[in-house]
């Protein structure tokens, strides 16, 4: 029983450094790279023995490859929910956060490609081509040796090329719409044979010659000088690699700044993310050269990327004085105003108006009644009057009463001015001082994580309090107002590993 609780207390007590071990530097995996793959879920990289994720610079093992490397095929490609990747005991898949693999087909003669577009799965074997969907396969057409398929989506076309040739098939009839053949008798090595789709125009790699694809005839565009690997197509450029570097085939460029090696031996492209690899190392290609991707360094140029995004210090000032009316310029605007005030005169307008009336009768009195003798005598008199003065008083050009209530609304005002920019430069070095951990050296502890990002999230809050919102205005006009939230479940996966 002692003998247990010991056994359990080192499972426990090692148990971080297995999860946190998961996490590490490209230069420290020391598993030979078969293949890589870029999507919006992320870089996927293929080994003789694991499947990484690569988050920030640190590579996460996603799932443990069966089989090794004489049995991995290099292509690797990922769905929705899923990576996906080829060998010759099957079609392999793993969910894209992380778990076990499971073999979902096993053709005849082993998987030689796959494309993937979202969760359909298009398969080329030795003998057949499948489509799988909700991991069901289905026989689309029998080829011989097929050696590369790509899923033409907006044309609801699937592009093979095998022994057989080039062929077109049309998903939504179920036929083929045109086969371009090979000459008969040809010695064919169905790898590293591959298609690209560029510019509306088809290309085939055919040993170490990229064709261009027209009507029903083969083009040549270039020739590879070495054993070539593959194609990869970027927004602007169509690159084939090889043994000898990675060249641009149409300006015959070899693109190698800042490669190591010029053993390519994978490519991938996402929406102008170009990544290669070389046997034990990744390469990003970024200001006209290739990077490699190290631990930390690619968090750090994270985090600079997230400074960039955020409004600097003296916006938020500028904001915040803005928001609260103490600007230094309203004080100005008063003192202005006053003197203005002195040259204008006092305007007055006097009215005056008079007016009377007299009136007297004649009267006789007698035994008969009252009874009028003589006109009535009627006087009406008015009189009125309008005056207009313009009164200047020059003194207060020099000196106004008034300016002692401006000194004293100015003092208040620099006073409140000076109290929410020293709180605007408490908040915004604080939050960057935390924003530096939470990117660069975030707490290993699930609790201390959450803690520190509602800290970061508080101090945002604060900021946007005093600024009317600017700071959140400020990310949302870059896209990237949730950033946090995006990097916390980034940080969570690796926590739950």
């Amino acid at each position: 029983m002692g003998r247990m609780r010991w056994l359990l207390f080192v499972f426990f007590m090692l148990q971080p450094c297995f999860l946190f071990a998961d996490w590490q530097s490209m230069d420290w995996v020391g598993r030979r790279i078969i293949g890589v793959s870029v999507s919006e879920k992320g870089v996927y990289v293929l080994s003789d023995r694991f499947v990484y994720r690569l988050v920030q610079g640190a590579a996460k093992k996603i799932s443990r490859v069966r089989g090794g490397e004489d049995l991995v095929l290099g292509d690797i490609d990922v769905g929705d929910n899923f990576v996906y990747w080829a060998s010759n005991i099957g079609l392999f898949r793993a969910p894209t956060t992380g778990g076990r693999a499971e073999r979902i087909f096993y053709p005849d003669g082993g998987v030689t490609c796959l494309d993937v577009y979202g969760e359909a799965v298009f398969v080329g074997g030795e003998k057949a081509v499948y489509g799988i969907v909700d991991g069901r396969p289905k026989l689309l057409f029998r080829a011989r040796n097929v050696s590369s398929v790509k899923f033409l989506p907006g044309r609801d076309t699937l592009l093979v090329l095998s022994r057989d040739g080039l062929m077109f098939w049309k998903m939504s009839e179920g036929r083929k719409l045109k086969v371009i053949s090979f000459p008969e008798g040809e010695d064919f090595n169905p790898l590293p044979h591959s298609i690209a789709f560029f510019k509306e125009k088809v290309y085939v790699l055919r040993r170490s010659s990229v064709f261009e694809v027209e009507n029903r005839n083969l083009k040549l565009v270039f020739d590879y000088p070495g054993n070539v690997n593959g194609l990869l197509v970027s927004e602007e450029r169509l690159l084939c690699y090889g043994d000898n570097g990675i060249y641009d085939v149409f300006s015959k460029d070899r693109l190698n700044n800042g490669l190591e090696s010029l053993d390519i031996t994978s490519g991938s492209h996402w929406r102008g993310i170009t990544i290669v690899s070389i046997p034990y190392q990744i390469y990003r290609w970024q200001d006209r050269r290739f990077e490699k991707f190290k631990n930390g360094s690619v968090r750090e140029k994270f985090l600079w990327q997230v400074f960039s995004w955020e409004p600097s210090v003296l916006e938020l000032q500028r904001k915040a004085m803005q928001y609260a009316n103490v600007s230094p310029d309203k004080i100005y605007d008063w003192r202005r105003r006053l003197r203005k005030r002195a040259i204008l005169p006092k305007f007055k307008i006097d009215v005056d108006w008079d007016g009377s009336r007299s009136v007297s009768d004649s009267v006789s009195v007698s035994a008969y009644g009252a009874e009028n003798v003589g006109p009535d005598d009627k006087t009406v008199y008015k009189s009125s009057g309008v005056g207009f003065s313009l009164e200047w008083d020059f003194k207060d050009l020099i000196w106004s009463d008034e300016e002692i209530s401006i000194d004293t609304r100015s003092k208040l005002t620099v006073e409140l001015r000076d109290d929410i920019l020293d709180q605007i430069n408490q908040l915004y070095f604080e939050r960057r001082r935390l924003v530096t951990k939470f990117i660069l050296n975030p707490p290993k502890d699930r609790g201390e994580l959450l803690a520190l990002f509602n800290r970061v999230e508080h101090l945002r809050a604060d900021l946007d309090g005093l600024t009317g919102g600017y700071l959140t205005e400020a990310l949302a006009k870059v896209g990237h107002e949730d950033w946090e939230k995006r990097w916390l479940l980034t940080l969570m996966e690796e926590v739950n590993e």
